[in-house]
């Protein structure tokens, strides 16, 4: 399945968007529903139609992104490649696979925001922290192992 050329729009107020934004908002919506039947009744497996997605690409996305402090700013998604929705549990319903796609959305748009309105790429201070981690304690933690 391929989502192409997605605009998002994603509304939060204060710091922290994972717990004051539409979309995680929408997200916990949907970790509310997951399992229920249209009829709001708990699953019944002959009632729930289950999906199997064994490939998403969402690409070429963009963002507006509103904020109390930031203001509105534009950003360009990076992509998101998801495989094999629903294939270990014979399929899930279309919330769970929606969700599925959710986190690891706001997820990238929460980098994004921070690299966008402080220029500090975090993913890149994590991996330079990881790696000066193991410079540094490697031998120590090898030794610890063995």
């Amino acid at each position: 399945m391929l989502i192409k050329g997605a605009h998002v729009g994603l509304e939060f107020q204060g710091l922290d968007i994972r717990k004051n934004s539409n979309l995680q908002k929408l997200l916990d919506n949907l970790n509310q529903t997951a399992g229920e039947t249209p009829s709001g009744d708990a699953t019944d497996d002959e009632a729930a139609v289950k999906v199997i997605i064994d490939q998403l690409d969402f690409t070429g996305a963009k963002a507006t992104v509103r904020s109390d402090l930031l203001g509105q700013i534009e950003i360009d998604v990076p992509n998101i490649l998801l495989r094999d929705i629903g294939r270990r549990e014979n399929g899930v319903v279309a919330g769970e696979a929606i969700r599925q796609l959710m986190e690891p959305l706001l997820k990238v748009l929460a980098g994004e925001v921070a690299k966008k309105s402080t220029g500090v790429d975090v993913d890149q201070l994590k991996d330079q922290a990881e790696s000066e981690l193991k410079r540094k304690f490697g031998d120590s933690l090898k030794k610890l192992v063995n």
